[in-house]
């Protein structure tokens, strides 16, 4: 038995997809398929993200990242002592271990006030520039891609390329 349909109708019952999910058992509609696959899809591709760049503030990692949006600024106080004042659109991560206190300005300008300790130097790598400090005021700000500037406030701080340290 056929039915004439014009263009624009569809038959009740019957799916463009009649050999996929309207006729599986159970009855699903084709919408719920897409739904689902759009659903696994995302959550595939936030579960690869992740582990690709790591999940923020994971102790595994023992790295914390903190964010400021444009026209905000942060204040953070650090395990070790010290703080860092994000400027407006800044992002950083922060990663402290037994020997090193390491610091990554992803972007934007951040002032950091370094508790001594000879024992774990400060590092800060910045678009390919490493600043080293172990007890001291400074701020690094990003320019652009290739442009670091660094101030020191109070202290000594030795710049160089990550390579040199």
């Amino acid at each position: 038995m056929f039915v004439e349909l014009e263009r624009g109708e569809s038959e009740p019952g019957v799916s463009e997809f009649s050999g996929c999910a309207a006729n599986a058992p159970g009855g699903r509609p084709p919408l719920f398929l897409a739904r689902r696959r759009w659903f696994f899809a995302v959550a595939a591709g936030a579960i690869a993200g992740i582990g690709l760049l790591g999940w923020p503030g994971d102790p595994r990692s023992g790295s914390k990242y903190y964010e400021t949006a444009v026209g905000g600024s942060q204040k953070v106080g650090l395990a070790d002592g010290s703080s860092v004042l994000l400027n407006t659109d800044s992002r950083l991560r922060v990663q402290l271990s037994a020997t090193r206190r390491e610091i990554e300005l992803i972007r934007g300008e951040a002032l950091f006030t370094v508790a001594h300790d000879k024992l774990r130097p400060f590092y800060v790598s910045a678009a390919g520039t490493l600043v080293r400090a172990v007890g001291t005021e400074f701020s690094v700000r990003i320019r652009d891609d290739r442009t670091v500037e660094v101030l020191v406030a109070e202290g000594r701080v030795a710049v160089g390329v990550p390579r040199r340290f």
